[in-house]
């Protein structure tokens, strides 16, 4: 039955009400929210001539309210289990992990359905179609179309366990007796509302495209066919296979909503659709897994090979975090496993209640009659927290493997893929554009995304038949000089080949390094030492050919060892010895010293680079010597502070555009604008008992920052650590004041304009960028005249760059059967106008040239602008592209402006440096079961990770040491 408002909140329940955005029914006074802009939108000028106009398709459907139903009607809806002993449990909390998502979802879906068939008059529900009138997300969100109660007002629900499936039984187990939905009407929506792209951020009121995106998900939960991971779904019958590998490729889809339109009057919803693959665990008995995985002939050989301590710490880590499910109860139970243990369920004793010493192998076979065939295989264990008196206490639970299959839906981290999985996966995502299209038809006709969904019919909500058309423009791109001499770029060249092939007897840099003292390093014998030392004279040769002032190496050394002790020694040693440059030899290009060599290189000041036996084997072959050597050079020529090429004005641009000056170099890349990258890289997520146990996490967001100083292409940087999934970037004005002095010292002058692109950040974060981050660099320049009296506050332009937005572009008519390359949009594709933000401004840029697959745009969006004068949204563009060019190494354009490209290198170097300074090459701490590893945040030590930034920090000045 249910009841009216009793003014009653169930404990742990909390209904927030939102300060409202005119759309609700109430007479709730409204509070004026203090203005945070966004730079108003630019519109095109006109004032260049493009290469071409090009057609194209985006990856999504519009969406028309025309029809729709005037509002929605929001409510709050929670489910509470309530258990012998009176304690109420909400069931749209629990664990984080996949498995936990799935059920949770399924269960409460079950239970909101039992609740409507229950009480069909208190939902107006006279007829089965009735009952799409109702939107939920299996979380808190509950919409309907029909007023069921007045704002604020709350109503319960009782409903029996017993009427519940027998697998939603076993799921909240067999302590919970009843089940008690409160539903607490929040809002009323006005779908016709576009406040959700107001020019105020503050303002904005994401409620109707919330709404519209759980709505699109309805068919996905009443069928129960995708694995729904928030925008992420994958279809539970899709099964790849991966060669020689016991996981699996499942297909989906990643799907969201935005406001699309030239303006706020004309903005409209738009529907992206992604199509997504990812790697899924089988479900599969833990034992084969692991003999499969680790090659093993069989599960006699897997207990032989796991009597090795370095064995034993690999599985541990390959198991750590995956869920899996007990085989030999009668309620069968699922877990996350934290651990292993060192020995065998025959060796592990615990106390009974009785005051008996048992083993688990004995326990097994006394209480479940279990007989184990492995009882010297190490237990898994799980480590969770539970109340004791009022306080946390840690328990562990011991399972031998045999009795232990992994639950299938639980998709495999990034931190858990090998490379040969990495591999794969590549190959099943590279899908050219015609059967991209195609893809995205499926998945929203699998999806039953379409007009003709009951829910959408029951809400007056139509979506369009056709992919969005949308015209795009292609920019010129620039040309590129050397050192003697320019060379333009192939402006119609679809053929995948690299715009400039590197041919060393022809080009020269545009400033060349000096090195004096130099070392080649060979481990292990993993080259053949004359092979090598013929490799080390060749690259002397064609490094003066090139223009680089590369002496032989003052010595040849191998190393018998690379323990990390025996390497940080002769690193010592080579510091003391004025070494300016390492070049080392391995066998594998996955050698473990590699990452031993990079920490080292921070701790000691000297650039390195590896070079490993497959790469001296192109060069033996005869297949590429040039391209090799011209890779290394141009490699070795920024680790040691030259330039090896500039970006300048195309002859065709000129001939187009009617003009002779070179407006590339000289404007929209003069030597007075400084261009800054900053990207993040995040820490993972804590093990359920680490965030149960509230240990803090001493794994750190690493921020990179990369910044021009003078030169397109002479870029510096360096990285640093802050608290964990923090997305505002700590100490930035100190950062950023030390690269405009070192632009100084390099230039012998200030930057007059800082255009800065930032990544890692959604949109959802920009007033913190507009607010906290625009104010740490005003910070910084605060700093700079302080000791500077000539320094002038330069202009700030910030450009927030989504790398991997759900924006996919491809050309209207596709050739099915040519190659990737002709298939995609060419290089310098550019969209800005009809289907971006009505009230920011934005463009996709496809810049890099797509020889695979699909290629995949960045977005980028001007959240700050303080220029009296507001940069063109032409130049914005070009000036984007033609840094895309400023790799260094490569001449073809990347994904993203050179600057931010470093930027995420530097992030993946401090990360990497990171791991090997906490846990080694060895990763023996795994065995401790936290993720701390050897350096942990004790008690959440406020200064632990300035202290961590301080150890790690690169202190090579002056050149590009990570390229």
């Amino acid at each position: 039955m249910s009841n009216g408002n009793n003014g009653k909140t169930p404990p742990g329940a909390s209904f927030p009400h939102k300060s409202g955005n005119g759309n609700g029914g109430g007479n709730d006074r409204i509070p004026e929210l203090p203005e945070i802009a966004l730079p108003a939108k630019i519109g095109r000028g006109n004032i260049v001539q493009n290469l071409s106009v090009l057609p194209v398709l985006l990856n999504g459907y519009n969406i028309s309210l025309v029809e729709a139903i005037p509002k929605v009607y929001q409510h709050e809806l929670k489910f509470f289990a309530t258990d012998n002993k009176g304690k109420e449990k909400d069931l749209s909390r629990g664990p984080r992990n996949d498995v936990s998502n799935i059920l949770r979802h399924e269960v409460l879906y079950e239970i909101y359905m039992l609740m409507l068939n229950l009480y069909k008059q208190d939902f107006h529900i006279t007829s089965n179609n009735d009952i799409h009138r109702f939107v939920y997300d299996c979380g808190i969100n509950f919409y309907s179309a029909d007023k069921l109660m007045n704002k604020g007002e709350e109503k319960r629900f009782l409903i029996d366990v017993t009427q519940l499936s027998q697998k939603s039984r076993d799921y909240l187990s067999q302590r919970f007796q009843k089940i008690e939905g409160v539903l607490l009407h929040t809002e009323e929506i006005d779908l016709k509302s576009t406040s959700a792209i107001s020019e105020n951020v503050l303002e904005r009121d994401r409620s109707v495209l919330q709404f519209l995106e759980i709505l699109s998900s309805q068919f996905l939960y009443n069928k129960e066919s995708y694995y729904v991971f928030r925008q992420k779904m994958f279809e539970k019958k899709s099964r790849i296979p991966i060669r020689n590998d016991t996981r699996i490729i499942k297909s989906g889809m990643q799907k969201n909503i935005r406001f699309i339109g030239d303006s706020q009057d004309k903005a409209h919803p738009f529907l992206q659709i992604d199509p997504k693959k990812s790697a899924f665990y089988d479900n599969i008995h833990v034992m084969k897994y692991l003999a499969e995985m680790f090659h093993c002939r069989n599960e006699q050989d897997l207990e032989h090979r796991l009597s090795e301590p370095r064995l034993q710490r690999q599985v541990a880590r390959e198991l750590k975090g995956i869920v899996v499910k007990t085989t030999h109860m009668t309620n069968n139970i699922y877990f996350s496993i934290h651990n292993l243990t060192e020995k065998g369920p025959d060796q592990i004793f615990f106390e009974t209640r009785d005051g008996r010493q048992q083993s688990v192998k004995e326990y097994l076979e006394e209480k479940y009659h279990f007989r184990l065939r492995f009882p010297s295989l190490p237990c898994v264990v799980e480590k969770r927290v539970t109340k004791v008196d009022g306080k946390n206490q840690s328990k562990e639970s011991y399972y031998p493997m045999e009795v232990l299959e992994i639950f299938d839906g639980q998709r495999i981290t990034r931190q858990k893929m090998n490379p040969a999985l990495t591999e794969e996966m590549i190959r099943n995502c590279q899908i050219n554009p015609a059967k991209y299209v195609n893809e995205s038809e499926e998945q929203r006709s699998k999806a039953f995304l379409s007009s003709g969904a009951p829910h959408f019919k029951a809400f007056g909500v139509k979506i369009e038949a056709n992919m969005r058309a949308a015209v795009g423009e292609v920019l010129f791109p620039p040309a590129i000089q050397y050192g003697n001499e320019v060379v333009n770029l192939p402006i119609k060249d679809r053929e995948g080949k690299d715009d400039v092939a590197w041919q060393i007897n022809r080009k020269r840099v545009v400033k060349g390094a000096e090195v004096r003292i130099w070392v080649a390093a060979l481990f292990q014998r993993g080259v053949s030492p004359s092979v090598c030392n013929e490799f080390v004279q060749q690259l002397v040769q064609n490094a003066r050919q090139f223009g680089m002032n590369l002496p032989n190496p003052a010595s040849y050394e191998e190393l018998d060892s690379t323990e990390g002790e025996f390497v940080r020694q002769k690193m010592k040693l080579y510091k003391d010895k004025n070494v300016q440059y390492i070049l080392f030899f391995t066998k594998d290009k996955q050698d473990p010293v590699h990452n031993t060599m990079k920490l080292l290189e921070v701790e000691f000041s000297i650039p390195t680079q590896h070079v490993s036996s497959q790469t001296i084997q192109k060069v033996q072959t005869g297949r590429g010597a040039q391209l090799v050597f011209g890779n290394i050079l141009q490699k070795m020529n920024l680790k040691l502070g030259g330039i090896n090429h500039d970006i300048v004005t195309a002859q065709a641009f000129q001939i187009r555009n009617n003009r002779r000056d070179n407006i590339v170099k000289d404007s929209w890349l003069k030597q007075t604008r400084m261009f800054i990258g900053i990207d993040m890289s995040h820490a993972g997520p804590q093990s359920l008992f680490e965030r149960q146990a509230q240990i803090p996490s001493s794994e750190p967001t690493i921020v990179g920052m990369a910044y021009t100083v003078g030169h397109p292409v002479n870029i510096r940087g360096t990285y640093w650590c802050q608290k964990p999934r923090l997305t505002i970037i700590e100490n930035l004005a100190d950062k950023v004041s030390t690269a405009i002095l070192n632009f100084h010292s390099q230039t012998n002058g200030f930057p007059t304009h800082l255009i800065v692109y930032r990544s890692g950040i959604s949109e959802g974060e920009y007033a913190k960028v507009i607010t906290q981050e625009e104010s740490y660099f005003k910070e910084a320049f605060e700093l700079v005249a302080k000791s500077n009296p000539s320094f002038r506050k330069p202009t700030l332009t910030i450009i927030v760059v989504q790398r991997n937005s759900n924006y996919r572009v491809v050309p209207q008519h596709i050739e099915e059967r040519a190659p990737a390359v002709k298939q995609n949009c060419p290089s310098g594709t550019v969209v800005d106008r009809e289907v971006m933000h009505p009230t920011q401004t934005e463009f996709l840029l496809t810049a890099q040239k797509a020889i695979q697959g699909t290629a995949h745009p960045c977005k980028c969006t001007v959240v700050f602008d303080d220029s009296a004068q507001r940069i063109s949204l032409e130049e914005l563009e070009y000036v984007t592209y033609a840094l895309c060019f400023g790799h260094g190494i490569v001449t073809s354009p990347v994904s993203v402006p050179a600057p931010l490209y470093s930027a995420g290198d530097l992030a993946k170097r401090g990360r990497n440096n990171w791991k090997e300074h906490n846990f080694g090459s060895d990763s023996a701490s795994v065995m401790s079961g936290e993720s701390g590893g050897r350096f942990r945040n004790a008690a959440g030590d406020p200064d632990f990770f300035i202290n961590l930034s301080e150890t790690l920090k690169p202190s090579i000045n002056n050149t590009k040491f990570w390229a």
